[in-house]
C-alpha cells in the first residue's frame, strides 16, 4: 500500500466562491498563482539540499512514471517523492530523515536508460548521496533549518544581543533573512527581489500586482501595494504595514502571503513562508460576533489574564472564513486556525486578528476523525456516550477559543530580560489549549449559546485528554522524545492533570489494557486554571529554567510502554495522513492523486 492509498484527503470547499463577483475570481486567480510561485521557497528552508532533492526526485518521476507505473519498486519511489511533497522535505513530523524503502540498485537503473548520460552521472552525483546517507543530513537540524548559515548558537545569541537592547529585543528584526558569517563578520541576506529567492519572489510579486491592478477597492489595493513594497525593497516596515492593513481588513476576500510564522526557528526570529486565500463565511460571523462582543465577559477571568497587557485587546479581530487555497508552510499539515502576529510588540502595536478555517474543521470530521481510537481508551459507559456529543460545534468554539481568547490574548507586560528560546512556541500553544479547554469546562459557553450543551463542551475536553495521554501517540515513530509543538503542549496538559492531581484522572488496566477515566470535570477546571496561571508567569517573566523543567517533566518524554500499548491496540489502519488538496475533489483516491500531483509539480516547472 503506498503514501496516498493509506491517507486520506481533506477536501474543502465554500460555497461563498459562488457569490464572488467574475473580478473577484479573477483576483482569487492571481493570489493563488501568487501562492503557487513561492511554494518552492519552504523546501529551501526547511533544509539547504531540499531544492537539489526535488528536482531530481521530480525528473526521474515524470520520465518513468508510465513506463515503470505497476513496477513495485518504482511504487516505493513513488511513496517516497509523495511523502517528500507532504512534509515539504526530506524529513518527516518527528523530525526522522525519510526512509527509502526502494533499492539503490533500482535508481541506478532507471537513470542508466536516460539518453542524456551527463545527466545520469549528475544524478548519481547529487542526489544518491543526499538521501541513501545519512552522512549527508543526518537528522533533522531543529535549531537551524536553513535559517542560519556557518553560524553556531552563541555566536547567533550574541549577535542579536548585540542588536536588541531590553526594550527591543521583540522587535522582529530579520525575520526575513539568511545570517551568516563570513571573515567573523554578520551578514543578513535579506529576501526580497534581487536576493534570495529571487525568482520565486519576482513571480510573486507579478501575481500580485495583477490581483491590485484588477482590484477597485482602494484600500485592498493599498494592502497589495505593501507586500509588493516589502517583497521588491525586502523592508520590514513595509511588511508591517501591510499586516496592519490586513488585520484591519473586512473585505469579503482575504488573504496572507509572506513569511508569516517564527514558530520554526530556535530563536523565534526567522519566519518561514507561507500564502492563504481565503473567503469570509458569513454564517459563523454570529456566532463569532458573540465572542467578539463578550471579550470583557471572558477576560474577567483575572486570575487567568494576570499578567496579560490588556491596553490594546480591542483591536483584536476575529473571522470566521473558508480556506480556499494553502500553499507553503502551511500546506504541510491540516491547520484549523491561526492568530497573527506571532510578534508581541506587533500584537501591542496593531492588535492580531484570529482566522477559523471553517470549511477545513468541516472537512476534517467528515474525513479524517475516527471516534472508535477513543473510545478504545475508554471503559466507562458515561464516556462512551459522552463521546457521542462530540461534532462540529465542539471543534469549532475549541478553535475559537484556541485563537482568540488563547493567542489572541497572549500580550505580556514584559517583566523578564532573557529568551524562552525553544520553549516559547510550546508555552505559546499550552496557554492557548488551556484558555480553550478552561472555557470548554465553563457554564458561560452555555449561556451565550456558543454550544447547546455542557456536554458538547466536555467531549472535546475528553478527546484532547485522550490525545495527550495515549492516543497522539500513534502518531510517532522511533523517538524517545516529541517534536510537534502541538503534541507536546497536549502531552504537558495531560500528564500535569494525570501526575499533579490525586482523583482526577483515573488510570485502569483490564485484561492488560490501559483505560484513562476523568473523575471530576470541575476538578479538572481547577487544574487547568492552576496551569494557565503557571504558564502565563513563566511567559511574562521569559523564566528559561522553569520552562524547560515544565517541558521536560511532562510535555516531551515519550512513555515507552503507552507507544507500544497504542501501536499494539490501533493495528488497523486509523494511522493515516491527511493530505490538503487545494480545490473541489470528489472520493476517488486515483483523482484525489492526480490532484496532489499537479498541486505540487508545476512549482519547479
Amino acid at each position: 500500500m503506498n503514501f496516498t492509498e493509506k491517507s486520506k484527503f481533506i477536501q474543502y470547499t465554500s460555497k461563498y466562491i459562488e457569490s464572488l463577483t467574475v473580478v473577484d475570481r479573477q483576483i482569487v486567480d492571481c493570489l493563488n498563482n501568487a501562492g503557487v510561485a513561492g511554494d518552492t521557497i519552504i523546501y529551501d528552508q526547511n533544509n539547504k539540499h531540499n531544492l537539489t532533492i526535488k528536482k531530481h526526485l521530480e525528473f526521474i518521476y515524470f520520465n518513468f512514471s508510465i513506463k515503470y507505473s505497476s513496477n513495485k519498486s518504482f511504487i516505493l519511489f513513488e511513496e517516497f517523492l509523495f511523502q517528500f511533497w507532504y512534509f515539504k522535505g526530506i524529513y518527516d513530523t518527528n523530525g526522522l530523515k525519510l526512509e527509502t524503502k526502494f533499492n539503490i540498485c533500482f535508481l541506478e537503473f532507471l537513470i542508466s536508460e536516460l539518453d542524456d548520460k551527463n545527466m545520469t552521472k549528475l544524478i548519481k552525483k547529487e542526489l544518491f548521496p543526499l538521501i541513501f546517507s545519512f552522512v549527508y543530513i543526518p537528522k533533522k537540524d531543529s535549531i537551524f533549518k536553513n535559517f542560519y548559515y556557518n553560524v553556531n548558537k552563541d555566536q547567533i545569541r550574541a549577535f542579536y544581543n548585540d542588536i536588541f537592547n531590553e526594550t527591543e529585543r521583540y522587535y522582529p528584526f530579520g525575520f526575513n533573512s539568511r545570517l551568516t558569517i563570513e571573515n567573523k563578520v554578520f551578514i543578513e541576506t535579506l529576501y526580497k527581489q534581487s536576493g534570495l529567492y529571487d525568482s520565486q519572489i519576482r513571480a510573486i510579486i507579478l501575481w500580485l500586482k495583477e490581483a491590485a491592478f484588477l482590484t477597485t477597492n482602494e484600500k485592498f489595493k493599498k494592502l497589495i501595494n505593501y507586500l509588493v513594497e516589502f517583497y521588491v525593497t525586502g523592508d520590514v516596515d513595509y511588511f508591517f504595514l501591510y499586516i496592519e492593513e490586513w488585520i484591519e481588513s473586512e473585505e469579503k476576500i482575504g488573504f496572507l502571503n509572506g513569511f508569516i510564522e517564527n514558530y520554526s526557528d530556535f530563536f523565534n526570529v526567522k519566519c518561514t513562508w507561507e500564502s492563504i486565500v481565503y473567503v469570509v463565511n458569513d454564517e459563523e460571523v454570529l456566532r463569532s460576533n458573540i465572542i467578539r462582543n463578550n471579550i470583557t465577559f471572558f477576560l474577567e477571568k483575572d486570575f487567568l489574564f494576570k499578567y496579560s497587557n490588556f491596553d490594546e485587546l480591542n483591536k483584536a479581530k476575529l473571522c470566521p472564513c473558508d480556506i480556499i487555497s494553502f500553499y507553503g508552510d502551511c500546506l504541510r499539515f491540516i491547520s484549523t486556525g491561526k492568530n497573527l502576529p506571532n510578534q508581541e510588540n506587533l500584537k501591542n502595536k496593531f492588535g492580531s486578528k484570529s482566522l477559523i478555517y471553517v470549511n477545513v474543521i468541516k472537512s476534517y470530521l467528515r474525513s479524517g476523525f475516527v471516534i472508535d481510537i477513543y473510545n478504545e481508551f475508554c471503559n466507562d459507559k458515561k464516556q462512551i456516550k459522552l463521546l457521542s456529543y462530540y461534532d462540529y460545534n465542539s471543534e469549532l468554539v475549541h478553535v475559537y477559543f484556541h485563537e482568540y481568547l488563547g493567542h489572541g490574548t497572549s500580550q505580556f507586560e514584559q517583566k523578564g530580560k532573557k529568551s524562552l528560546l525553544e520553549f516559547k512556541s510550546i508555552l505559546e500553544e499550552t496557554r492557548a489549549d488551556l484558555a480553550s479547554l478552561y472555557f470548554l469546562l465553563d457554564d458561560s459557553t452555555i449561556k451565550l449559546k456558543l454550544l447547546k450543551s455542557k456536554e458538547m463542551g466536555h467531549s472535546k475536553v475528553l478527546i484532547y485528554l485522550l490525545d495527550g495521554l495515549i492516543v497522539q501517540l500513534r502518531k510517532v515513530g522511533k523517538i524517545n522524545n516529541l517534536v510537534s509543538e502541538h503534541m507536546i503542549a497536549k502531552q504537558l496538559i495531560a500528564n500535569w492533570c494525570y501526575y499533579k492531581y490525586e482523583n482526577l484522572i483515573e488510570k485502569t488496566v483490564i485484561n492488560g489494557k490501559v483505560y484513562f477515566k476523568i473523575d471530576s470535570y470541575q476538578k479538572l477546571q481547577v487544574a487547568i486554571k492552576d496551569l494557565f496561571v503557571l504558564v502565563e508567569r513563566i511567559m511574562a517573566f521569559s523564566s528559561y529554567e522553569e520552562a524547560k523543567l515544565l517541558v521536560d517533566t511532562y510535555g516531551s518524554k515519550i512513555d515507552k510502554a503507552l507507544y507500544k500499548e497504542v501501536k499494539r491496540r490501533l493495528k488497523r489502519d486509523v494511522n493515516f495522513s491527511l493530505i490538503p488538496v487545494n480545490g473541489d475533489i470528489n472520493n476517488e483516491n486515483l483523482i484525489a492523486q492526480q490532484l496532489f500531483i499537479s498541486q505540487n509539480f508545476p512549482k519547479t516547472k
